[in-house]
């Protein structure tokens, strides 16, 4: 939940999120990772206005 708080308020701000970013699209290439379905679940529920702009429109 921290990178996608992060990340959302480096958005906001017109900040580059960073590394809170590259943590968040480590965590949803993973395949077989134990909390990808929840992180997936997170990233839409919090974030889905910025999905296609982060170009993660494919969890969408």
């Amino acid at each position: 939940m921290a990178a996608i708080r992060h990340t959302i308020g480096a958005l906001e701000e017109g900040r580059d999120p960073g590394a809170d970013l590259d943590d968040l699209v480590a965590l949803l290439d993973v395949r077989d990772g134990e909390y990808v379905a929840f992180t997936r679940m997170l990233v839409k529920k919090h974030m889905s206005v910025y999905l296609k702009t982060l170009d993660l429109d494919h969890l969408d």
